[in-house]
């Protein structure tokens, strides 16, 4: 005969199990949650601060559970992880205080297109559809470079675009009728290119930079990416014109990199106010996707709006952003 809870009637077995699944769960998201915190010495730790969603809906999960459990200790515990998670979370939905900036209206996509991307004819045709400024794209080889040239419409390549086959070239387009005031192509620390671009639009001056990190799969290329968002920051306080930092960073703004850069530039995350619009891996969907692509703007930028726009082929989702200039 089966022994049952006598308040609840659930076989005790049954619970039991339940009760080791849910502490396991909350567990180990608490665990995550608090490794993600002690950044990125040694380079593994700081691939448990890209996964703050996950880990808030597995400990709500995980607080309800033990919480009808009656399993108060570890409901507390679990609870002051999903604050935490929370807490960091919470940026994303409220939205910031803006700037009342009255120049002209910019909108710009970011999108690494996968180098071995086979839908080439897709992206270039939802990229006509976007009615964009400025694109700058990621992971582009010499038949990427070759077919949006013929395809895209209304743009133009600036000359100095890298092509490479090693997943690290860059290119930016920019919309006929704006003006290049300075343009350069520059090799990081990491030997990738970056793309730096000043835009004067409608009297207004931009600095634009293009950038690819490498990802963060050991401890040379962790050095490297924190290197490469060393140099950005420092490229960022130089600038005498209001800046954006566009592309594939390889880390969420709960990266300890990329918390330093937006530290000390100053920049804001785009994404602030629009929710937690994940990028990659496209494959996963909203189940899993983390925030990797970024658009980082000035304090004097304001952001009217964002958003992702569908994967079309490649492992991560574009980002767009309307922009109004100081």
């Amino acid at each position: 005969m089966t022994d049952r809870d006598p308040v609840t009637g659930v076989p005790t077995t049954l619970r039991g199990s339940a009760a080791l699944l849910l502490w396991m769960l909350g567990a180990a998201s608490a665990f995550a949650s608090v490794l993600g915190l002690l950044g990125d010495r040694p380079w593994f730790l700081d691939l448990f601060a890209h996964f703050r969603l996950q880990y808030a809906a597995g400990l709500v999960i995980a607080v309800i559970g033990m919480g009808l459990l009656k399993k108060w200790v570890s409901t507390g515990v679990f609870g002051a992880a999903l604050v935490l998670n929370g807490v960091l979370l919470a940026p994303l939905w409220i939205a910031p205080a803006q700037p009342q900036s009255g120049g002209p209206e910019l909108r710009l996509v970011a999108f690494n297109v996968l180098t071995s991307n086979t839908q080439k004819q897709a992206v270039t045709d939802w990229l006509n559809t976007t009615d964009a400024d400025v694109l700058i794209l990621q992971e582009v080889n010499q038949v990427w470079i070759e077919h949006l040239d013929h395809e895209l419409v209304g743009f133009y390549r600036l000359q100095t675009a890298s092509t490479r086959e090693d997943n690290f070239g860059i290119a930016a387009y920019i919309r006929g009728g704006l003006v290049v005031d300075e343009f350069d192509s520059v090799i990081d620390t990491a030997e990738v290119p970056a793309i730096h671009v000043v835009l004067e639009f409608q009297g207004q001056k931009i600095r634009i930079m293009g950038v690819h990190t490498l990802p963060p799969v050991g401890s040379a290329y962790s050095r490297f990416r924190r290197e490469q968002l060393r140099d950005a920051s420092a490229r960022v306080t130089q600038s005498e014109e209001p800046v954006v930092v566009a592309g594939d960073l390889n880390a969420t703004r709960w990266s300890s990199p990329l918390r330093r850069l937006l530290r000390e530039t100053e920049l804001r995350d785009s994404a602030e106010g629009f929710g937690h619009q994940g990028t990659w891996p496209s494959s996963l969907a909203w189940t899993g996707m983390i925030p990797i692509d970024h658009v980082l703007v000035s304090p004097d930028i304001r952001v009217e709006d964002r958003w992702v726009g569908p994967a079309l082929g490649s492992d991560h989702c574009p980002v767009v952003v309307d922009l109004v200039l100081p």
